[in-house]
């Protein structure tokens, strides 16, 4: 991830950003920390007062020196909101311009939130290794592994805007690329017309699962 990392950050700085942005909260999600530290994480990596508003349960909001404060979040505060799938709200708030990464960190934080919270299983992180351009090969066969897609049965990658939500995928998650947050899923359906979706979609040629990336 560094040498990639380094590579990437002489073409793109903004790329190397958005890396880094991820290698951050991969490490708080592997070292099992609580919702409130994975808040105080944020305030510390964006210099930003942030929140969670959880879909039931009491409101967090977290000042710029880390501690907890009273969670109303005005309506003309400047900064990002991210509504999670289960009804909860993340907040940025961020004086002046917002910074290019503030909608991935809203998304990381809340993909580390939901899985602190037990909502979530490791699925949607092994389809990131398994697609993501730096991962190792050792790590993205395992990572496929994982994934436990049917033995011997060609599948193809889907890709939209992170936006919009993807037609019969059995796994779906968002990476960062140079065009922005993607996201991705799988789709076991290959005969099936995808031109009959509404969703405007990147369509994979079939592949055997070893070969995800190429699809």
């Amino acid at each position: 991830m560094h040498e990639l990392t380094g590579r990437i950050e002489s073409l793109d700085p903004q790329a190397s950003q958005s890396l880094k942005v991820i290698s951050y909260f991969e490490a708080l999600i592997n070292g099992k920390v609580s919702v409130e530290a994975l808040l105080r994480a944020t305030v510390t990596l964006t210099g930003c007062a942030c929140g969670y508003r959880p879909a039931a349960g009491r409101s967090i909001r977290l000042s710029l020196d880390g501690q907890r404060t009273s969670p109303h979040f005005a309506p003309d505060q400047g900064g990002q909101r991210l509504t999670l799938d289960d009804g909860g709200q993340l907040w940025l708030e961020r004086d002046g311009v917002e910074h290019a990464n503030d909608a991935l960190v809203l998304e990381r934080l809340g993909l580390a939130i939901a899985i602190a919270k037990g909502r979530i299983g490791e699925p949607q992180r092994y389809l990131e290794l398994a697609l993501a351009e730096g991962t190792a090969e050792s790590d993205r066969a395992a990572a496929i592994a994982a994934l436990q897609l049917p033995n011997g049965q060609r599948v193809k990658v889907l890709a939209c805007r992170v936006e919009f939500s993807l037609p019969d995928a059995i796994h779906q998650a968002v990476l960062s690329t140079r065009h922005g947050l993607v996201r991705v899923g799988i789709s076991t359906q290959l005969d099936r017309d995808f031109n009959t979706v509404r969703t405007p979609l990147g369509i994979g040629r079939a592949s055997f699962p070893s070969r995800l990336r190429e699809s």
